[in-house]
């Protein structure tokens, strides 16, 4: 769909300057030239030369003609070559108004009819829709060979240059044309290195009050933000320091990695673990170094065995967090019963999969997702099994967001084809989990979760 954004005042007042000119030439051209000072009947335009004023009626309509106006003075001829002018303005103003008034409404999409040109100037619009769609279409016909290499090429530096800007909005439509070319051969390995070190955003979270000596979670999160909206990557992240005041007292004795594949920007991935923040009472900055071996890759591939990395990229973080003088009542949990309906409706969870099978238990994995709470959530996941409940997982969600989670837990009781899902609110994940004020306080239960069996059981 094409989305003139800020070209669209300046657009519809063209359209409409150009509406009021063909209407002024039709008026213009209907009512014509003068060509001679005969006396005419002004409702039928008879010709009255040599019978007026000796008559008092019309003789074509049989209008009184002494009446005041009845007589106008002089023929006129309409002007062909004015109302043919006239009539294509109108199309261009009306016509022109009416088909963006259509695609808009319709969502039609203009892109492909454009000529690449016109698409290289709507690339550098003010609005970044404009921006993207523009730029797809040229992704899409150089695929097809109808843009030369050497075009794409011009324009994926470009995109490069912007992306570098940070000051400048960014367009997924450039990261769609420098990935492209990336594909196809036509960036530098230093290129490419330089596009995925400024696609990454790194960020620290940890509970911003702290009791003296407490145990907290401490997280590192990594997601890609100036980037396409395809881009696929293997990452693995390190945080590989972690200290209080940027002091000597390491908080980590080894450093701690992640894997993840990345599927655009919407991805958010996290290395979380516990701490415990030991020093004296007042304001103090954690200070995190994190890094990430970034490969670029066309589809999924798992994190455990990935190919050779492309770049690194290295972050030092820093959030500043309060120690108390005494023990910290931390977060609350209220209850609010008029909100369960609300948030049943918000989570879900997939088929659960028995993957292991022995006198222990059953190992189950699945998938639990939360998405559009009315309030923050900090939940234990439990699988309920003949009225039992059995620790299995944790989701935490904040009010509005969304966030899905991948489960694997021992469940020490026979597991048929279906279970309950319960989702039971808890202090200890809102502690050490999460940076909240206070979250909803209930249980919400999921009935009759499908389980399926992917390990053969042993005769």
């Amino acid at each position: 769909m094409w989305y003139p954004g800020p070209m669209l005042p300046g657009l519809l007042l063209l359209l409409a300057l150009a509406a009021a000119l063909g209407l002024t030439l039709l008026t213009l051209g209907l009512r014509g030239r003068q060509i001679n000072n005969h006396p005419i009947c002004r409702r039928c335009k008879f010709d009255l030369v040599g019978v007026y004023p000796g008559i008092e009626r019309c003789p074509e309509c049989g209008a009184e003609l002494h009446t005041p106006r009845a007589i106008r003075p002089g023929a006129r001829r309409r002007r062909r070559g004015v109302l043919v002018a006239a009539a294509a303005i109108l199309l261009i103003g009306l016509g022109g108004g009416g088909a963006m008034g259509w695609a808009l409404i319709t969502g039609y999409n203009w892109y492909p009819h454009a000529p690449v040109a016109l698409l290289e100037t709507l690339a550098r619009s003010a609005s970044v829709q404009t921006q993207t769609g523009a730029l797809n279409e040229i992704v899409a016909r150089h695929a097809a060979g109808g843009v030369p290499d050497e075009r794409l090429h011009r324009l994926a530096v470009e995109g490069l240059a912007r992306q570098a800007d940070a000051a400048r909005p960014w367009a997924v439509g450039w990261g769609n044309a420098i990935e492209a070319a990336a594909d196809t051969g036509l960036l530098s390995a230093e290129q490419l290195a330089g596009y995925l070190q400024r696609s990454i955003e790194f960020e620290l979270d940890h509970a911003e009050r702290v009791a003296p000596g407490e145990e907290v979670m401490v997280s590192v999160r990594f997601r890609p933000l100036r980037c396409g909206d395809n881009l696929k990557l293997v990452a693995i992240q390190s945080v590989t320091s972690l200290r209080i005041d940027g002091g000597p007292g390491e908080l980590i004795s080894v450093p701690r990695r992640s894997s993840f594949f990345i599927n655009g920007p919407g991805t958010t991935s996290a290395t979380s673990f516990p701490v415990t923040l030991d020093a004296p009472p007042g304001r103090h900055e954690l200070v995190a170094v994190a890094s990430a071996d970034l490969t670029k890759v066309s589809g999924f591939v798992s994190p455990a065995s990935p190919p050779a990395t492309d770049t690194t990229v290295t972050a030092v973080l820093r959030r500043p967090f309060t120690i108390l003088e005494g023990p910290f009542a931390g977060p609350v949990l209220v209850p609010d019963a008029g909100m369960a309906s609300k948030i049943r409706g918000a989570l879900s969870a997939g088929p659960l999969s028995i993957t292991a099978e022995d006198e222990s238990g059953v190992t189950l994995d699945g998938e639990v997702h939360g998405h559009g709470v009315p309030v923050n959530c900090a939940f234990e996941v439990l699988i309920r099994v003949d009225g039992l409940d059995y620790p299995w997982s944790m989701l935490v969600l904040s009010e509005g967001g969304a966030m899905s989670t991948g489960a694997t837990g021992l469940i020490e009781a026979p597991v048929g084809r279906r279970v309950d899902l319960v989702f039971r609110a808890s202090t200890q994940i809102l502690r050490r989990h999460t940076k909240f004020e206070s979250a909803w306080d209930g249980e919400i239960v999921i009935e009759d979760v499908p389980v399926v069996r992917s390990v053969v059981q042993d005769e």
